[in-house]
């Protein structure tokens, strides 16, 4: 920057600006397998499952992260990976992630604010200066209890579940367009893309302006609920 003082005498300095710079998914897709149990704590009971799901994506990284003008003047960190997991006490395992055949370990903490909790992982090893493609894997295990929310953050993203509980409540702003409910439980897939979530847009005013509804209203997923329980027949005597 460059600054003259009373006498036009000039001076120069240096600023530093810290930010960053934000790719989702050109493609997500999450895979999961749902497994019910019944748990009691005195006389009151809660449904808890255990997830067991694999995620795979892709990315595609323009050559120097899409800085066109005065690349001379960028200092890039190492990228990483960011995952928002609403509970991280629901992570039953230690897990690792592929990218590109190559593993990585994550770190507790998505290091995106708005994001909340969640987990990171350092890509060490990138070379910036060339365009790529990154496909990334990585198995997930959770449990929680009740519901099962996914936000699609992908230009085309794609959610498969199946679970042993035969009592699903699909809710979320998409529903599956198709599913399977039977005695045994009930299989569910949900199918979305930019045109109908617009995630870019609702992704960056979550970041920079700090408004998230629209964001968080674009999660989908399930509820196991008991139709019929004890107390639904008391409250309906």
């Amino acid at each position: 920057i460059q600054e003259f003082d009373s006498n036009r005498k000039m001076t120069e300095r240096t600023q530093v600006i810290h930010d960053a710079l934000y790719f989702l998914p050109e493609h997500f897709q999450l895979n999961g397998q749902l497994t019910s149990e019944l748990r009691y704590r005195g006389i009151y009971a809660a449904r808890l499952y255990q997830a067991d799901t694999q995620i795979t994506a892709e990315y595609n990284l323009p050559a120097d992260y899409g800085i066109r003008h005065d690349l001379a003047s960028y200092r890039f960190d190492t990228p990483y990976l960011a995952l928002g997991i609403n509970d991280i006490r629901g992570i039953r395992d230690s897990f690792h992630l592929q990218v590109n055949n190559r593993e990585y370990s994550f770190e507790p903490g998505s290091r995106v604010k708005n994001l909340g909790d969640g987990v990171h992982a350092q890509l060490t090893g990138l070379d910036s200066s060339k365009a790529q493609t990154l496909r990334l894997s990585l198995p997930l295990k959770l449990q929680g209890t009740g519901q099962f929310y996914v936000t699609p953050t992908g230009k085309n993203s794609s959610v498969r579940l199946q679970a042993d509980w035969p009592h699903p409540s699909f809710t979320g702003n998409f529903l599956p367009i198709k599913s399977d409910i039977h005695k045994q439980g009930f299989e569910a897939e949900w199918q979305t893309s930019l045109f109908a979530t617009n995630v870019n847009e609702s992704f960056s005013n979550c970041l920079r302006q700090g408004e998230c509804q629209a964001l968080q209203s674009l999660n989908f997923g399930v509820s196991l609920i008991d139709p019929v329980n004890q107390y639904v027949k008391t409250h309906r005597a």
